[in-house]
């Protein structure tokens, strides 16, 4: 079997959080979500473990309308072993206008020297555009039935509140999530 498909498998395989399960908590539809409001930089302040994301620190993402259906996305992180830069970019766009805070990302991740096109959910849970945003993704991948999760609490500063995250953590806890699994994101660069 050639070397780069089992690289390019074993990759994707550890890109995302993944577990035993056979079902996803229901995502809140929010009617009035507003992607123009949304647009903007965002901070990581936690999240449940992305593959994607090992060994960075400071991360944020920008978020830059396109036009009226699409999202430049670009995530930006500081490696903390090389001390380079990371970025990946990509879009996003609301694949159902009767669900718009539950966004569809592409984004553009280099494996083993290629660059690979890697589909998600983006479903926001919560946000006042302005502080803080809760984003969650779930999928069930068959055939193992393995449950892939993504959490992200995000705030337009590098701290949030602790009141707020209390709250965000409350929402996840009631969904059924295990808030220990939640991990820091270091947010102490100058990028």
């Amino acid at each position: 079997m050639n070397k780069s498909f089992i690289i390019i498998v074993l990759s994707l395989a550890v890109m995302a959080k993944a577990e035993l399960s056979t079902s996803c908590p229901a995502s809140p539809i929010m009617t009035n979500f507003d992607a123009s409001r949304y647009v903007g930089k965002w901070y990581e302040i936690e999240k449940l473990s992305a593959g994607f994301e090992d060994n960075l620190k400071c991360i944020y993402a920008v978020y830059t309308p396109v036009n009226g259906s699409f999202i430049q996305v670009q995530n930006n992180g500081l490696n903390s072993l090389t001390g380079k830069p990371d970025v990946i970019n990509g879009y996003a766009y609301v694949p159902n206008a009767n669900t718009p805070n539950h966004l569809l990302v592409v984004l553009k991740v280099p494996i083993s020297g290629f660059f690979i096109e890697r589909t998600g959910k983006y479903d926001v849970w919560a946000t006042d555009y302005q502080t803080y945003s809760l984003v969650y993704s779930c999928q069930i991948v068959p055939p193992t039935n393995r449950k892939i999760e993504n959490v992200f609490i995000l705030s337009r500063t590098r701290t949030l509140d602790s009141a707020i995250l209390d709250n965000l953590k409350s929402m996840l806890a009631s969904k059924g999530f295990n808030i220990s699994q939640l991990s820091v994101t270091t947010q102490d660069c100058d990028i």
